[in-house]
């Protein structure tokens, strides 16, 4: 069973029609959505929700925009119907998608609680921010005036300083002047964080070609889809279509981590993960996820979030 919404009856896109979320969504999920426009053109939007069955948020719209998507608990499978794209957005990986036009489905897994953060910036706000034509980022705008257009610019990891701010922004009351400017000031933050990585892709993305991209994309697919299995660079090759060098140069120039990283990062968020369910020992998670010895695990772990397993574990708290 899936149940289907349309997110439009929300009107995300218009704050002069509020309307209350969790009403909407009672039959169908616990939770809410929360935009909370922060100045024209610049819009935070929190999705906090448990589904009661699978649910799919249909969404379709014309409008310019560049945002920023991540996950700090849960995640979904997305598809875009125009451009037959497939993609599933994961835990503590954070998104920058340029579209003009929208036509998609976001499934989310039944009882699963999701949060999701969604800074989105129009190209009104991007011009005037940008000022220059000759900045790095105008390409941003000129790519937008090419209709249809859906492109997931850039995937990588959630660095713990903006895992931290998104936590803040989660608390803050908007409707508070002076919990207001905190909740900008975490926001301009995160804008300067995440921007400034598109300034130096730009010339970098380009000369990985296409095709490339899309074999590259399909080795962090499987990734995910088999974490706890196995990985070989071998097989991974195999599913790129390329040699192992090539492979982990393309991977490091999408992803800006290596393979390896990648792997062990993802793992690592998994047995945060079940670690915060409570149900199973450091030894047992650290087995789940690929550790022989609890000893490496807890390193890899600490060095990794900042903090060990056992605080995790001992205090059953969910950091994000």
């Amino acid at each position: 069973m899936c149940n289907a919404l349309d997110l439009q009856s929300f009107h995300l896109f218009n704050p002069a029609s509020p309307h209350d979320s969790s009403a909407l969504l009672e039959p169908y999920a616990k939770g809410s959505i929360r935009p909370i426009v922060l100045e024209e053109g610049l819009m935070l939007c929190h999705f906090d929700l448990q589904p009661k069955e699978r649910l799919c948020f249909c969404n379709e719209f014309e409008q310019p925009l560049l945002m920023f998507a991540t996950f700090s608990q849960g995640g979904i499978a997305y598809e875009h119907r125009d451009f037959h794209l497939h993609h599933t957005f994961h835990t503590h990986r954070l998104y920058s998608v340029l579209l003009n036009r929208e036509n998609g489905r976001s499934y989310y897994e039944k009882e699963r609680t999701t949060r999701s953060f969604n800074l989105i910036l129009s190209p009104s706000f991007l011009r005037q921010s940008l000022g220059d034509e000759a900045h790095p980022l105008s390409h941003l705008l000129e790519k937008l005036e090419q209709k249809p257009l859906f492109e997931i610019l850039s995937e990588s990891p959630l660095g713990q300083k903006s895992l931290m701010r998104i936590e803040t922004l989660s608390h803050l009351d908007p409707l508070d002047p002076v919990s207001l400017f905190r909740l900008k000031s975490n926001v301009y933050e995160l804008l300067h964080e995440w921007l400034s990585p598109l300034c130096k892709r730009h010339d970098t993305a380009q000369t990985l070609p296409e095709i490339e991209r899309f074999y590259t994309r399909k080795v962090a697919e499987y990734i995910h889809e088999h974490l706890l299995e196995p990985l070989s660079l071998e097989g991974l090759c195999r599913i790129a279509k390329t040699n192992a060098t090539k492979l982990q140069r393309n991977f490091k120039s999408l992803f800006r981590q290596s393979l390896f990283n990648y792997i062990c990062a993802h793992r690592l968020a998994h047995a945060r993960e079940l670690l915060e369910q409570g149900e199973m020992s450091i030894n047992e998670v650290a087995k789940a996820v690929g550790y022989a010895h609890q000893s490496n695990f807890s390193t890899a772990f600490t060095k990794h979030f900042g903090y060990p397993p056992k605080s995790v574990l001992k205090h059953k708290m969910v950091y994000m």
